[in-house]
C-alpha cells in the first residue's frame, strides 16, 4: 500500500465540509427525538417525531462522511480509501442511531419506554 501525502492533505477540507453539511440533518434528527421542549415536554408535552426520520438523518450524515473520506484517492490501491470511507461512515451512522435511540428510550422492567429525563413514576402513571 502506498500513501499519497499531497492528496492526503485534501482530507483537511473534505472532512470539515462534510461535517458542516451534516449540521442540518443532525439538528433535525436531534430535535426529532423529543421535540423542541425536550424529553420532559417543558409544560407543552413531549413531541415525538417519526423514528424513520432519525434513521434517514443518520444515513445522510454517514454517507456525507463516507464520501468525504472515500472520494479522495489518498492511498493506492483505491479499495483502501474506499473501504476506509465505508467503515468510518458505517461507524458514524451506528453511533448516531445508538445515541439518538438510546437517549429517546429507556427500558423499564415492565417494558415501558420513556425519555431518560422523565421519571419512572411519571412514565408508569402519567
Amino acid at each position: 500500500m502506498q500513501f499519497r501525502p499531497l492528496l492526503l492533505l485534501h482530507l483537511l477540507w473534505t472532512i470539515p465540509l462534510a461535517v458542516a453539511a451534516s449540521a442540518l440533518p443532525f439538528i433535525y434528527g436531534a430535535i426529532n427525538i423529543c421535540g423542541v421542549s425536550g424529553c420532559t415536554g417543558g409544560g407543552f408535552g413531549v413531541s415525538y417525531g417519526p423514528e424513520a426520520a432519525n434513521w434517514a438523518c443518520a444515513i445522510v450524515i454517514a454517507l456525507l462522511v463516507s464520501v468525504a473520506i472515500g472520494a479522495i484517492p489518498w492511498a493506492t490501491p483505491h479499495r483502501v480509501h474506499l473501504a476506509t470511507g465505508a467503515i468510518v461512515g458505517f461507524v458514524v451512522g451506528a453511533v448516531l442511531i445508538a445515541g439518538w435511540l438510546g437517549s429517546k428510550y429507556e427500558h423499564y422492567p415492565a417494558g415501558i419506554k420513556c425519555c431518560p429525563a422523565v421519571s419512572r413514576a411519571a412514565c408508569e402513571y402519567g
